[in-house]
């Protein structure tokens, strides 16, 4: 057998990254079972994470970790030190726990956990200025909506459906003009959000209206979560 095959990744050593940023990437790997994934080529088996699949780098520190479909089952780890991240897709797995850590990417433009078995409340994500989609959908969150979820300047794209969402949806999300551009950009349905036109105001009814999709807010007592339209999310990790 190959010396490799018995080989281990050493984060004192690495190169491309520093090895706080490595440690964190040994740590996704160990706690989402890596030796099961569809693709694991390179991880916790060379010294060289940029070429690890999945993996890019620039400028010395990880930029993309693209993971989706890749059957990582596990509680994701606190990933608080891939702090120049801007690109992460972990969506149609089978992971747990919560996203608290992702307001330590403070260069995050695009972000989709959807389609796992995620839970807790989502972070205050107006801090990442540089946000342009965040895709949560078909997971466990739930909790009210933070107030200034909308307050994140560049943010397009808002997929939030088939959770467990409470309370009211937030009326900053109307400050967007770049959802107002683009239709279709903010999916709420499928959740336990207020239907009732009493909890919002004339201006954010018709904000809703001129995104060109019906958004269950129109008509007091309405459903935000129609009946079956989130029975086809799969089942739980195994």
């Amino acid at each position: 057998m190959s010396p490799l095959a018995h080989a281990r990744t050493d984060c004192n050593v690495v190169a491309g990254v520093s090895p706080a940023e490595c440690r964190d990437l040994v740590a996704l790997y160990n706690a989402t079972n890596g030796r099961r994934w569809i693709r694991s080529d390179g991880w916790n088996v060379t010294n060289t994470p940029c070429r690890w699949y999945g993996v890019q780098c620039r400028d010395g520190h990880v930029d993309l970790v693209n993971l989706g479909r890749n059957s990582l089952r596990g509680v994701l780890p606190h990933l608080v030190n891939l702090t120049n991240l801007r690109f992460m897709y972990l969506y149609e797995n089978y992971l747990e726990g919560s996203i608290q850590w992702v307001v330590h990417f403070p260069d995050l433009v695009f972000f989709d956990v959807g389609y796992n078995w995620l839970s807790g409340s989502i972070p205050d994500i107006s801090v990442l200025t540089k946000l342009r989609d965040f895709v949560v959908s078909y997971n466990n969150f739930g909790d009210t909506l933070p107030s200034s979820l909308g307050n994140s300047g560049n943010l397009e794209y808002l997929c939030l459906q088939c959770n467990n969402f409470r309370g009211r949806l937030p009326e900053s999300i109307m400050k967007n003009s770049k959802m107002v551009r683009h239709p279709g950009r903010l999916s709420v349905l499928g959740n336990h959000l207020s239907s009732d036109d009493r909890d919002y105001s004339d201006a954010f009814l018709n904000w809703l209206d001129s995104l060109g999709y019906d958004s269950g807010l129109r008509h007091p007592r309405a459903t935000l979560r129609p009946p079956g339209y989130c029975d086809h999310r799969r089942q739980g990790p195994r």
